[in-house]
């Protein structure tokens, strides 16, 4: 393990970015003002235009951190830049899938056909598939947050702006860092690098990280923490300058993760237990379990969600009543703690994921004016879970029947268990080519562009099996009792052949090209125009495979492709003026408009009859923004103001629909203001702070709440469907009709579940649409803030010393279009404190460090289950407090 340790060293030096696409002499003024200016870290050097330009230069909604400042402020990954950027939030979508949203905009919508509406980028390259959740920053020179549709210098379009990691680059000189960290729950974490120069024009750097640590969430059932860590991670990077007019850059980055992350992900649920009576007729166990929503929609934080929905409303529930193998509730009994810090599951959930990474940056300078850019990527990604559907553990044993002896059945995916057992299995796996030309221009007059194209060539394919020793059961009496074929697959977890689980299987390919780019026209020595335009063709195409469990044979029947394509133009107009004011040191103000798209798709074919279209359209936004960015008092004081409208078209959004993914369109505006200032009223004495209004709302439309299919009209009520069409799932009739038909049952003149063979009646409906005009949009909370405060000191000796806090707040938000009482995450807030003793002659850094120190209980994320499990919900909380020191030796 030692020798392992080694070859992975890896550190976080963080440098300013080299950037090859202006004249050496360029980039030599640049670099020159950044290192005389800058009291406050502010100022700094970022690419956003694809050229080296001062933060403050940039007529953009851009934040930008060095590697120091993200450690500093205890932003160690993707997921904790939320607390440093207004109007950003970040939650998982589920699966390996997370939700970076700016502005309001991200991904709320699910499947293999979407794209995200924040563009994931490394070194620029566009990533389909990227593990920025899970990963953590090391050896990069900085990480760029653009906010606002981008198309126009971006290889990959994004209606809510663009996240760039900007990874450190070889230099010709020797150097090297290496960081050991401990911290609480035995967290390990070793990074570095090391930087060789070959000869004069060749130089290689190698950097890596290591992270382990144990879980911190109970599993009470099987008494282990899980949730725990154990992420490798390495990068290589050569550099080739054989002239001053041309240079090659290869990069091969491996991402490794093996562990129980995700454990966080409590599922939590308000047991239905179904109405007593129904329009005054009293109903029966089964009946009133049929008639049952399986889980209340109460608030996510109340203290009622200490249960397991009944297991007639979970699919393999309903398999183990019809069958004889569980009682009306196989979960009777069943309590939950509502600590988040606790779950209760029949096994540990179980994490993999491999990442790789290749790309080439060729450069040719034709003269100091003409730049022209190669940048080829090849990324593989393959992503494999293993986790929980239901909140606790069966109470309910199997009868000894010859199918379970002992009362003992052995499923050939799950195990062996004396009770009924269920979980998701996904296998997903993934690959990429991209190919971007570019050519840029540094003339000395006033007109300079910068023009590109790309090719994006994707492919995603995978299983998500739902798996319970229940459906393997009704399988095997079915093969015994009817001969009915049903093939039983053998392999575990499954190798997607097996007809006695449902398998969600929907390949997807993409391929897109797109032509881009900027012409920018230098009015004055103080005034800029700035026209971008992107021309995208997206080619979209899925195979939809059929739900085949329960139906005999193996594998999959052949299926028609689904093929849509778009082609749109989009673009930016900015103006930019540098006035000189007697009152600031450098000011800027800009305005611009711009419209952004993302791409529509299709859904499957699950969805035919619930109300929702086969496909759905592309969005867009059109923005307005303006903002103004101002150095005052000497450079002490930075004061950068932003100013939003979006006028918001086919807002892509997902809700579960007959246990899959259904995306629908709606229409929506949102406005907003962002604050991102700091001063430095003494030397050595800094304080900064981040802030972000939105107002966001839906205009008009309306959407089936799965929570809710009747609307609110008691009138109606909903009842849960036993055939075969729609296994599980619900539909809304008339109350007096329910009333009647329990009557009848009452009778004795039909069965009990004669109550779950209503959905096919004429007078069934999938649900009442409810009224979506003036709801907000999820994830879009009114408020953040971020305040920040550090002091230096100067010990002697070449030591210096650096306290910093950070405080972070978000208001309450909604995870749903619905805004129910069910979809509410209530505000939140974050401490972290470092203190860091350096010493830049002897190399050495000391950190010490407490994070996540407040909101021990909130919950930050709600993803809603389907009416096959019952409409529980899946809740993450916030991260636990820990705390703990690194070592840093520079060489």
């Amino acid at each position: 393990m030692m020798k392992r340790s080694i070859l992975f060293a890896c550190a976080s030096g963080a440098v300013l970015a080299a950037v090859q696409a202006l004249p050496a002499h360029a980039q030599d003024q640049q670099r020159q003002q950044a290192e005389q200016a800058p009291h406050y870290e502010g100022e700094i050097i970022v690419t956003a235009q694809k050229r080296a330009e001062n933060l403050q230069n940039v007529p953009i909604a851009v934040s930008a951190f060095s590697q120091e400042m993200l450690q500093k402020q205890g932003l160690v990954g993707g997921a904790d830049l939320k607390q440093s950027i207004p109007n950003v939030s970040f939650g998982s979508t589920g699966f390996g899938k997370f939700n970076f949203q700016i502005r309001g905009i991200g991904a709320q919508i699910q499947g293999a056909a979407v794209d995200s509406g924040v563009g994931i980028h490394e070194n620029n390259i566009p990533l389909n598939d990227s593990r920025l959740a899970a990963a953590e920053f090391y050896d990069i020179e900085r990480v760029e947050v653009l906010r606002g549709p981008q198309g126009t210098l971006y290889g990959r379009n994004a209606t809510g702006g663009v996240v760039n990691t900007i990874t450190a680059t070889p230099k010709h000189e020797f150097s090297g860092e290496v960081t050991g960290e401990y911290g609480r729950y035995d967290t390990r974490k070793l990074r570095g690098y090391i930087n060789i120069p070959i000869g004069g024009t060749l130089a290689v750097r190698a950097a890596g990280s290591m992270i382990k640590r144990d879980g911190n969430i109970l599993n009470s059932y099987t008494g282990n923490k899980i949730d725990s860590r154990d992420i490798w991670s390495t990068r290589l990077t050569a550099q080739w300058d054989p002239s001053d007019s041309f240079r090659a850059r290869a990069m091969w980055e491996h991402f490794r993760q093996h562990d129980t992350s995700g454990g966080n992900a409590k599922i939590i649920c308000a047991p239905d237990s179904g109405p007593t009576s129904i329009g005054g007729v009293s109903t029966n166990p089964v009946t009133q379990a049929l008639l049952s929503g399986g889980c209340l929609a109460n608030a996510a934080s109340s203290p009622a969600n200490n249960g397991t929905a009944g297991s007639m409303s979970l699919l393999p529930g309903l398999f183990g009543y019809l069958f004889g193998f569980t009682p009306v509730n196989a979960y009777a009994g069943r309590t939950v703690s509502t600590n988040l810090n606790s779950v209760n599951s029949d096994f540990d959930p179980s994490t993999r994921a491999k990442n790789d990474l290749f790309s080439l940056d060729l450069q040719w300078k034709f003269n100091d004016a003409l730049t022209l850019t190669s940048l080829s990527s090849y990324t593989k990604d393959h992503y494999t879970i293993d986790m929980p559907v239901v909140a606790g553990v069966a109470t309910a044993t199997f009868p000894v029947t010859p199918l379970t002896p002992g009362g003992i059945f052995n499923d050939p995916q799950i195990g062996a268990y004396d009770h009924m057992s269920a979980r998701y299995h996904q296998d997903r796996f993934s690959r990429q080519y991209s190919q971007e030309l570019r050519i840029q221009s540094s003339f000395d007059g006033k007109f300079d562009f910068n023009l590109g194209g790309i090719y994006i060539d994707y492919k995603q394919d995978g299983d998500l099996l739902a798996l319970s020793n229940m459906t393997t059961l009704a399988a095997a009496v079915l093969n015994a009792t009817q001969g009915a074929g049903i093939y039983i697959d053998p392999t575990s977890p499954g190798d997607g052949t097996g007809h006695n689980y449902y398998d969600n299987r929907s390949p997807y390919w993409l391929k897109s090209g797109a032509l881009f780019g900027e012409a920018y026209y230098r009015a004055t020595d103080d005034l800029k125009l700035t026209l971008g335009l992107r021309y995208t063709d997206d080619r979209k195409k899925q195979i939809a495979y059929p739900v085949v469990l329960l139906t005999p044979g193996a594998g999959f029947p052949a299926t028609d492709e689904q093929r849509v394509s778009f082609k749109e133009l989009t673009g930016r107009f900015t103006v930019d003026w540098k006035p000189k004011l007697d009152f600031t040191d450098d000011t800027l103000l800009y305005a611009s408009v711009s419209r952004g798209y993302k791409g529509g798709g299709f859904n499957p074919a699950g969805v035919a009859g619930t109300g929702v279209a086969s496909s759905f359209k592309p969005e867009f936004v059109n923005a307005l923004e303006v903002g103004t960015k101002n150095m005052l008092a000497n450079r002490r004081v930075t004061l950068n103001l932003t100013g939003f409208y979006y006028d918001y078209k086919g807002y892509q959004i997902s809700k579960l629909v007959n246990n899959t993914v259904a995306n629908e369109n709606i229409d929506a505006r949102l406005w907003g203001v962002e604050f991102e200032g700091g001063v430095e009223p003494v030397d050595h004495l800094r304080f900064d702070a981040r802030v972000g209004y939105l107002n966001s709302r839906i205009k008009g439309g309306s959407s089936i709440d799965t929570l809710n299919p009747t609307g609110g009209d008691s009138s109606l009520t909903a009842v849960r469907s036993i055939e075969s069409a729609t296994f599980s799932n619900r539909c809304v009739l008339p109350t007096a009709y329910l009333a009647g038909v329990q009557s009848a049952i009452n009778a004795g003149a039909i069965p009990d579940l004669a109550m779950g063979s209503l959905c096919s009646s004429p007078l069934a409906v999938a649900g009442i649409p409810t009224n979506l005009d003036g709801k907000q949009l999820p994830s879009a909370p009114h408020w953040t803030v971020a305040l920040g405060g550090e002091y230096d000191a100067d010990f002697g000796d070449g030591w210096s010393g650096t306290f910093r806090v950070d405080y972070y707040r978000q208001s309450k938000s909604y995870a749903r279009i619905y805004n129910d009482v069910a979809d509410r995450i209530d505000a939140y807030d974050n401490l972290n404190l470092s203190y860091r003793i350096a010493s830049d002659d002897k190399g050495i850094d000391l950190l010490l460090y407490a994070r996540n120190l407040l909101s021990q209980q909130k919950i930050v994320n709600i993803l809603v289950q389907g009416d096959t499990l019952g409409a529980s919900r899946i809740v993450n909380g916030k991260e636990r407090a820990t705390y703990g020191f690194a070592i840093t030796k520079r060489f």
